[in-house]
C-alpha cells in the first residue's frame, strides 16, 4: 500500500487524525489494526507531509504538468492550501484517473470553453480531496463530469 493508501485507510477507520511533532495521532486509539500501523510507521515521512502540508502534485494522488513549462517545477511543489488561495488555472494529467483536467485556485477566472472540454477541480475542492482512495476519486469524478458541480464536505 502506498502512503495516500494508507492515510485513506486510516481516514476510514478513525474519527480523528492529527500531527504533534513527528508524532501521527488519531482517535479512537484502538480504531487500528497491527497491520496498519506498521504501514503508517513504514510510510511516515510522506505521511508527515501529506497530513501537514499536501503540496498541489499530490491531489489527486499524483498528477503530471505540461512538459517544458517553466512554471511546472514551481508550481510542482506550491502548498495546495497556496495554490487553493491563488488565480492560477492549470492543465495537468491525473495518473490516478488517467485523464487530462483542470485545477484552478479559488480565485480564478476559467473560461467556459475549458470547462466543457475537462473537469475542473478548484483548489479547495483539491484539499477535501486528499487522502481519497482511487476507487472512491474515482466515483466522484465520473459524478462531477456527469453532474458538474463541486465536492464539498
Amino acid at each position: 500500500m502506498d502512503a495516500p493508501g494508507v492515510l485513506a485507510e486510516l481516514r476510514s477507520r478513525v474519527e480523528e487524525i492529527g500531527v504533534v511533532g513527528d508524532r501521527i495521532r488519531w482517535r479512537p486509539a484502538n480504531g487500528v489494526s497491527a497491520d496498519l500501523v506498521q504501514e503508517i510507521q513504514r510510510h511516515k515521512p510522506e505521511l508527515l507531509r501529506l497530513l501537514a502540508a499536501p503540496q498541489l502534485a499530490d491531489a489527486l494522488q499524483g498528477v503530471e504538468f505540461a512538459q517544458g513549462s517553466l512554471l511546472a517545477e514551481d508550481v510542482a511543489t506550491m502548498l495546495l492550501r497556496d495554490f487553493a488561495r491563488s488565480r492560477l488555472v492549470l492543465e495537468v494529467f491525473s495518473r490516478a484517473l488517467d485523464e487530462r483536467v483542470l485545477f484552478a485556485g479559488d480565485r480564478a477566472h476559467v473560461d467556459a470553453g475549458r470547462c466543457r472540454e475537462l473537469t475542473l477541480y478548484r483548489g479547495s475542492e483539491l484539499l477535501e480531496l486528499c487522502g481519497v482512495d482511487a476507487p472512491n476519486l474515482r466515483v466522484i469524478h465520473d459524478a462531477k463530469k456527469v453532474f458538474g458541480g463541486q465536492v464539498v464536505t
